[in-house]
């Protein structure tokens, strides 16, 4: 919706674990082929996007993201900086649930 154009991803997974260091990483790239694209919407690109989850204690878990992304088309600056912003807020699973839905 206005002023935000609807995006879609299609990306490739893969996800490992490291059992010497206890840590669960999912990798993401795009790979735009493997569905057809929507005239609905703008397809944006995953540049090498990471999540890690980390064991730090028996009640906690260590969540780091990167991700690389290209919304291939104008995303307005207020809404970047809201985004930003937020995210880093963001303290537990639960807060990021209440972000998105």
């Amino acid at each position: 919706p206005w002023p935000i154009t609807d995006r879609d991803f299609v990306v490739r997974t893969q996800i490992t674990y490291d059992v010497a260091n206890d840590v669960l990483r999912s990798n993401s790239y795009s790979v735009d082929d493997l569905v057809p694209r929507n005239k609905d919407y703008i397809r944006a690109r995953s540049l090498d996007s990471t999540v890690e989850l980390r064991d730090v204690a028996s009640d906690k878990t260590s969540i780091i993201v990167e991700a690389r992304i290209d919304p291939m088309g104008a995303i307005p600056d207020w809404f970047i900086n809201y985004m930003q912003t937020n995210l880093y807020l963001i303290g537990n699973a639960q807060d990021l649930e209440t972000l998105f839905i």
